[in-house]
C-alpha cells in the first residue's frame, strides 16, 4: 500500500517473520477483507469500561462478539463474575468473536472526539483489529487480539 505511514509504540526486537506477519495482517484488514462496521464511540467505550471491571486482573481481556445486527462486549472472571452488553450495529455476516485487552481499546477510543462514530475493522479472531475515527481521517489504531 503506497502512501500509508505506520507508526508503532512498544514493538521492539521483532523476530524474523514477525514484521512480515504484521504487514500481511495490516494489508488484509485495510485491503477490505473481513468486516468494517461503524459504532458509536461513547456506547462502545462505556460498554468496554463496564466489561473490563469483570475481566481478569492480569490480562484485562474483553470479548467482542458479532452476530446479526449486534455487537456484544463481554468478559468473564472466576473471581469477579461476568458481564455482557449488546450494542446495535449494522452487521449481517457470519458470527464470530475476538478478544482484546480492554486497556488498549479504551486508550484508542479515549482520544477520539466524544459523540463521534468509530469504525472497527476486523477480519478474524487471530488477526489485528483496526480502530479508525470517522471524525478524524488521520486517526488509525491497530490492536493485536488475544485468546480468551
Amino acid at each position: 500500500m503506497r502512501g500509508v505511514t505506520m507508526a508503532t509504540d512498544g514493538i521492539l526486537n521483532l523476530a524474523p517473520g514477525e514484521a512480515a506477519a504484521l504487514s500481511a495482517d495490516f494489508n488484509r484488514v485495510f485491503g477490505g477483507a473481513g468486516v468494517r462496521l461503524s459504532v458509536g464511540r461513547d456506547a462502545l467505550l462505556n460498554a468496554i469500561k463496564r466489561a473490563a471491571i469483570f475481566s481478569n486482573e492480569r490480562y484485562h481481556g474483553v470479548k467482542l462478539g458479532l452476530a446479526s445486527g449486534m455487537l456484544t462486549v463481554s468478559s468473564t472472571s472466576p473471581e469477579m463474575g461476568e458481564a455482557s452488553e449488546t450494542i446495535d450495529v449494522d452487521f449481517n455476516g457470519d458470527e464470530f468473536s475476538i478478544g482484546f485487552n480492554a486497556a488498549y481499546l479504551i486508550q484508542a477510543l479515549g482520544v477520539m472526539p466524544q459523540e463521534s462514530d468509530a469504525s472497527l475493522g476486523l477480519s478474524d479472531e487471530v488477526s489485528p483489529g483496526v480502530v479508525t475515527s470517522q471524525a478524524d481521517s488521520q486517526f488509525t489504531y491497530v490492536v493485536m487480539p488475544m485468546r480468551l
